[in-house]
C-alpha cells in the first residue's frame, strides 16, 4: 500500500503540470483521500466504480484543485550516506537484540534454515520502508507480523548510516528506498521475460521497476463510471414519455382532417361500386335499411331463411305410363293363360310323365303293375321320356305364363308404389285437394285385387288421383322456380355482405378517428394540470443530473491521465538507469576480459521489447541479452538494475 501511496503522490505532482479541467484535479484528490478503501477493490464486478461513485457524488465539489505535495514525505534520502549497522531484536525470529555490521561494500548473509536470514531482510525492509511486503501480501497486521512468536512482542529495528564521521538513524521512506529491495522471484522471472505473454511481460516490467502494486491499482479502475451515475433523470424519462404522448396527440389533431378526407374518398369509391351516380349514404340506407324501410340485405337474408319448398317429382304422365304398362302386361298374361287352358289335357299327361320319370332312378320294375322291366312289353320310363319330348312346346308356354305373371305383379307393385307416393305427397302439399278428391284407400301392399276400384267403370277415382297429381306437379314447378331464385339470392347475399363489411370498416375508422381526436384534445388541455408534480420533480432532478454528468466528465478525463502516466512510468524510471546498471554490471564482472565488458545497455520499457547489450570489444553491434547471456548473468543484470534504481 505504501508503494501505491507514494507513486500516486508522484502522479499528483505530474498531474499538477497537465492541462486538465479542475474537476479532474478534484477527482484525483478524492481518490488520494480515499486511496486505501479504493485500492482494496478492483474492476471485478465493478467493485471500484461502485465504491468510487458515491464518494464522488458526496465530496467532489469540496475537493481542492491545487496539489500541495506529500505531507508525509521526508528528505532523509538526500542525506542517507552509507549504511553503517542494523540493530534488531526482539523481532520476528530474533528473541534477543542483535547488531549487524553493514559498513562494507558487500554484506553476505548465510545460514541454515531458521537462523534468521528472512527476519534480517524484513528488519532491514521495515527500517527503510516502514512496511513489509510479505505482511501486506498475507493481509496480516504488521504489528502482529513483527512480533517474536515466543515473546509476543517486538522492538522496532534501528538502521544507522555513516555520513563522513557522523552516524545518524535512517528514517523510513518508501518513496526514496523502494528500489533498494528485490525478491529472488523477480530475478527468476526477469531471466525468462522473453518466454512470457505480452500481458505477463507488462506485469513483469512493472514488478522489476517496483510499480507492480501501482500498476494493479490503476488497472482496477473500471473503463466507465456511467452505470453508477444518474446521467438521465428517472422523472425526466417519464416526463419525456408523456411529452411524446402529447406530441402524438397534437399530431392526431393536425392529421384528423386528412384522415376524414381519406375515409370520405373510400366511402365514395364504395358507393360507385354499389350503385353508380348515388351518394354513399343512399347506398348505406338501401343496403342496411332505415327505420321506415327494410334494407336489401335483410330482405335477401329473410328470403333465404325461409325453408325451401319440397320437390316431389310427381307427374300425371308417370301415373298414366305405369297404369298402361300394368294393362299391357296383364293382356299378355291373359293370352298365355288362355292357351294353357286350351291344352289342359296335355298338361295332365305332362304331369304324369314327369311323375314317372321321378321314379326312374334305380327302378327294376314297372311302377304301375310291378312287372320287371326285363319282361314288360313297353318300358314305362322310356315311354314317359318320349312323351315329355313331344310336349316340350307346352313346357315353354307354361314358363312364359309364369314370367308374365311375375311381370304383372312387378308392374302392379310399381303402380301401387307411385300411387301411394302421390297420396303421401298430397297430404303435405295439397291436403284440401286430397280430401276433396275422396280417393279410395290403398292397401298396405300391392298383392291382391285392389286396382279395380280405381280403374273399373268410368275411372272416377283414377281421374281424381290424376287431378291431385296435376296440383302437385304445379307445386313442383313453383318449387323449382323458387330454388333457382334462391341460388341467385345466395350469390347476391355474398356481394351484399362484402359491402356491409366494407361499410362497417369505414364506420370503425371514422369512429376511431373521432375518439382519438377527443382523447387528443383532452390530453392537450389537461397536460400541465395532470403532470404538474412530475414537472416539478423533473426540475428538482436537473441539478442532480448535472452534478452526475460533472462527475462523469471528471472521471473520463482522470482515467486516461493516470493510465498514460502508468504507461510512461517505466521510461521515466529508466532515465540514466541503463548507464548505471552497465557500470555496476562491469564492476561485478571486473575479472572478465575487457572486450567482454558492457559498453551500453538498453532495457525493455514495454511488452515485446528486448534487453539489448553492446560489448566494449564490438561497439555498434547490439545483441539480444536473453540469447547470449546465461540465466545467471541475466539475474545479475536484473539485480544491477534494481541497485541502480
Amino acid at each position: 500500500m505504501a508503494g501505491i501511496h507514494s507513486e500516486y503522490h508522484r502522479f499528483m505532482a505530474h498531474l499538477a503540470h497537465r492541462d486538465v479541467h479542475d474537476d479532474v484535479r478534484r477527482l484525483a484528490h478524492l481518490v488520494l483521500y480515499y486511496l486505501q478503501p479504493l485500492a482494496a477493490v478492483g474492476a471485478a464486478r465493478r467493485g471500484r466504480s461502485t465504491r468510487l461513485a458515491p464518494l464522488a457524488i458526496a465530496h467532489l465539489s469540496q475537493m481542492p484543485v491545487a496539489y500541495d505535495g506529500d505531507a508525509q514525505s521526508t528528505e532523509a534520502g538526500s542525506a542517507l550516506g552509507r549504511l553503517y549497522q542494523l540493530e534488531v531484536g526482539p523481532f520476528r525470529g530474533f528473541m534477543r537484540p542483535e547488531t549487524f555490521d553493514l559498513s562494507h561494500d558487500i554484506t553476505l548473509v548465510y545460514g541454515a534454515n531458521g537462523t534468521g536470514k528472512s527476519s534480517f531482510c524484513e528488519a532491514l525492509e521495515v527500517a527503510m520502508l516502514g512496511s513489509i511486503s510479505e505482511a501486506q501480501a498475507k493481509r496480516a497486521d504488521q504489528r502482529d507480523y513483527c512480533d517474536n512468536a515466543r515473546l509476543r512482542r517486538h522492538a522496532a529495528p534501528v538502521l544507522s548510516s555513516m555520513d563522513g564521521d557522523e552516524t545518524r538513524a535512517v528514517q523510513p521512506d518508501e518513496a526514496e528506498y523502494r528500489f533498494c529491495f528485490i525478491e529472488k522471484n523477480r530475478l527468476d522471472d526477469f531471466a525468462r521475460i522473453a518466454a512470457r505473454t505480452p500481458g505477463d511481460q507488462r506485469q513483469l516490467i512493472a514488478t522489476l521497476f517496483g510499480v507492480d502494486q501501482f500498476s494493479d491499482f490503476v488497472r482496477g479502475f473500471n473503463p466507465l463510471l456511467d452505470q453508477d451515475l444518474m446521467l438521465a433523470g428517472f422523472q425526466a424519462g417519464e416526463l419525456a414519455q408523456r411529452r411524446l404522448q402529447l406530441a402524438n396527440s397534437e399530431q392526431t389533431i393536425a392529421a384528423y382532417p386528412q384522415k376524414i378526407a381519406a375515409v370520405e374518398a373510400l366511402e365514395q369509391t364504395l358507393a360507385q361500386r354499389m350503385w353508380p351516380a348515388t351518394t354513399y349514404q343512399a347506398c348505406v340506407d338501401w343496403l342496411l335499411g332505415t327505420p321506415q324501410q327494410q334494407g336489401r340485405l335483410s330482405y335477401v337474408q329473410a328470403q333465404l331463411d325461409i325453408n325451401p319448398l319440397a320437390i316431389h317429382n310427381v307427374t300425371q304422365a308417370n301415373l298414366q305410363q305405369l297404369l298402361a304398362e300394368a294393362f299391357r302386361v296383364r293382356g299378355l298374361w291373359q293370352a298365355s293363360s288362355s292357351q294353357l287352358v286350351a291344352r289342359a289335357g296335355e298338361v295332365t299327361y305332362a304331369k304324369l310323365y314327369e311323375a314317372v320319370l321321378a321314379l326312374a332312378n334305380g327302378a327294376t320294375a314297372c311302377p304301375a303293375c310291378g312287372t320287371g322291366l326285363a319282361v314288360v312289353a313297353q318300358d314305362p320310363f322310356a315311354r314317359a321320356s318320349t312323351g315329355l319330348d313331344q310336349l316340350a312346346q307346352l313346357a315353354a308356354l307354361q314358363q312364359q305364363e309364369k314370367e308374365l305373371q311375375a311381370q304383372l305383379a312387378e308392374a302392379v307393385r310399381a303402380l301401387w308404389d307411385e300411387m301411394r307416393r302421390v297420396v303421401t305427397a298430397a297430404a303435405f302439399a295439397c291436403l284440401a285437394e286430397l280430401q276433396a278428391a275422396g280417393l279410395p284407400s290403398l292397401p298396405p301392399t300391392s298383392v291382391g285385387v285392389w286396382l279395380g276400384v280405381w280403374v273399373d267403370g268410368d275411372q272416377r277415382s283414377w281421374r281424381a288421383l290424376l287431378r291431385v297429381a296435376k296440383v302437385i306437379e304445379g307445386l313442383d314447378a313453383q318449387a323449382r322456380d323458387a330454388q333457382t331464385q334462391r341460388s341467385t339470392l345466395s350469390v347476391e347475399r355474398g356481394g351484399l355482405h362484402q359491402h356491409q363489411l366494407e361499410i362497417e370498416r369505414l364506420r370503425t375508422i371514422r369512429t376511431t378517428a373521432g375518439q382519438d381526436l377527443a382523447a387528443a384534445y383532452q390530453t392537450v388541455a389537461q397536460f400541465e394540470e395532470v403532470n404538474r408534480d412530475l414537472i416539478e420533480a423533473c426540475a428538482a432532478e436537473v441539478p442532480v443530473v448535472e452534478h452526475h454528468h460533472r462527475i462523469k466528465d471528471a472521471y473520463d478525463g482522470f482515467l486516461p491521465e493516470i493510465q498514460a502516466y502508468l504507461a510512461a512510468l517505466p521510461g521515466v524510471l529508466l532515465q540514466g538507469l541503463g548507464e548505471q546498471a552497465c557500470h555496476l554490471y562491469n564492476a561485478f564482472n571486473r575479472a572478465d576480459p575487457p572486450g567482454n565488458l558492457l559498453h551500453a545497455l538498453w532495457l525493455p520499457v514495454a511488452e515485446n521489447s528486448k534487453i539489448e547489450v553492446e560489448f566494449v570489444g564490438e561497439p555498434g553491434v547490439r545483441y539480444d541479452a536473453l540469447i547470449i547471456f546465461s540465466e545467471g548473468h541475466i539475474k545479475c543484470l536484473g539485480r544491477r538494475c534494481k541497485n541502480s534504481q
